[in-house]
């Protein structure tokens, strides 16, 4: 099983009644955030997710939870389901692999924050901002992201003949050669 120790972690840590957290999986590694290392532990033989488990283990990082002791939590407010995860941490006493996300309702820490995770570079992509009074709505985005930095998606093609007759020949060996052309997008004519 590729996340074994976070199951086994759950077992071992969490009360039966009915918990359900909302969180993310993540390794760190080397002082970073590693997803290439989280993308190991899938679709592999158990002596390399062991291996994985040893030199890189995962952790849980809640950021809230959505069921406590057979107690339905999404129809109350978020701040609310906060206090409840924050007590819940506590008086279960979880450490390692379970995180508690920090929260802030301070804007000027949240920039601290960034600027601290930018300068450090250590893989988060950003923060998330949630309305304090939203109840947790499943399938729907109830909040945003704001990045730490800002990327472009790009999609990476190849072609061989022309555009209006694909199809020509590459290299000898059936190779392509690289190359690179960058524009704006233009809108469709």
């Amino acid at each position: 099983m590729a996340f074994g120790d976070i199951a086994a972690a759950a077992e071992r840590d969490l009360p039966g009644g009915g918990v359900l957290l909302d969180g993310e999986l993540v390794v760190w590694h080397e002082g970073r955030l590693a997803f290439d290392r989280l993308q190991r532990r899938l679709n592999r033989t158990a002596a390399t997710i062991a291996r994985e488990i040893r030199e890189a283990p995962a952790h849980f990082v809640a950021f809230d939870v959505l069921r406590l002791a057979g107690e339905d939590l999404m129809v109350q407010p978020y701040l609310r389901r906060r206090e409840r995860l924050e007590r819940f941490f506590a008086e279960e006493r979880l450490g390692p692999p379970w995180v508690l996300c920090p929260i802030t309702l301070d804007r000027a820490e949240a920039e601290r924050w960034m600027e601290e995770w930018a300068a450090a570079d250590v893989g988060l992509e950003g923060i998330v901002a949630k309305k304090l009074d939203q109840s947790y709505r499943p399938a729907a985005r109830g909040w945003s992201k704001v990045r730490i930095r800002h990327t472009t998606e790009a999609v990476i093609g190849g072609v061989t003949g022309t555009l209006s007759r694909p199809g020509g020949e590459c290299s000898g060996d059936g190779s392509m050669s690289p190359a690179a052309f960058a524009t704006s997008a233009a809108a469709p004519r």
